[in-house]
């Protein structure tokens, strides 16, 4: 996988892109290598809500393939948030304040209501996922950073130990895994606890440093699919988003006003 990325990496250098723009298409691009194919890679992405709340413009989004943006405009796509998966935030070099900026971030997009569905039908299958502790009629938001390079690993744990303290967060609130290409990773868990999500209870964090000349990136991928892969989205209804919108005056009318057989009611 590394050397994946590195032959990416060339290619991604061949188009001219410079700074974040060439970092932000890297990343998104790996990924789509290595991401179950029922999902869709957005890149430089503003996401709404039902509720009127707009994020600021994100790295990398990981989507529903089905549901289109709401509006296009030059390189950024406006999309709701029930179709988000993933946020993926990209950094040149991450250390203690840009990584509680990034908390923030993400835990504010994982805020976003999902509502804008079409109600269940009461004899149909109902689908459910089990993450964080509890079961979820839809599937919540994950959040995660990936970085070129840091500050060391242990106090990047302790920046997202401390704003999971601070702020009181819920597992569900809290950014999901910090992976830096140039050291490791981080993500949370004690010896005995699944590392893939942060759990009710004691709030614990493992700091993963990679072997000379290896990488994160397996274990970023791991960590992606084995969450990824139960992803669902239940019937978008965007009506939500037209707000009080004005489509035109209505007028009805009954082609046979005086047929017999046409009551009142149906009238």
């Amino acid at each position: 996988m590394r050397i994946d990325f590195e032959a990416q990496r060339q290619q991604v250098e061949h188009r001219g892109l410079r700074g974040r723009a060439r970092e932000v298409t890297l990343v998104g691009e790996y990924l789509e290598r290595y991401l179950p194919r029922n999902l869709l890679v957005r890149r430089n992405v503003e996401i709404v809500s039902a509720d009127g709340q707009v994020s600021t413009e994100c790295d990398v989004v990981i989507c529903d393939p089905a549901t289109p943006p709401l509006w296009t405009a030059g390189d950024v796509e406006v999309v709701p948030i029930e179709c988000v998966h993933a946020v993926i935030e990209v950094k040149s070099r991450l250390d203690a304040t840009e990584l509680r900026s990034c908390c923030d971030k993400i835990g504010s997009i994982k805020r976003f209501p999902k509502t804008a569905f079409m109600p269940q039908q009461r004899s149909g299958i109902r689908r459910s996922v089990e993450l964080y502790g509890r079961d979820w009629e839809f599937f919540p938001v994950l959040g995660f950073v990936f970085a070129f390079e840091s500050a060391d690993l242990q106090r990047l744990g302790e920046v997202i130990s401390e704003h999971a303290v601070d702020g009181d967060l819920s597992p569900e609130h809290r950014i999901d895994g910090v992976y830096v290409l140039s050291r490791g990773a981080v993500v949370w868990g004690g010896p005995e606890d699944d590392w893939r999500t942060a759990q009710p209870g004691p709030i614990r964090v493992r700091a993963l440093a990679s072997l000379p000349g290896r990488s994160p990136l397996p274990l970023l991928a791991m960590h992606l699919q084995g969450m990824l892969q139960s992803t669902f989205m239940p019937k978008f209804r965007i009506g939500d988003y037209m707000g009080d919108e004005i489509f035109g005056s209505v007028s009805y009318f009954d082609p046979n006003p005086d047929d017999p057989e046409t009551s009142e009611v149906d009238r």
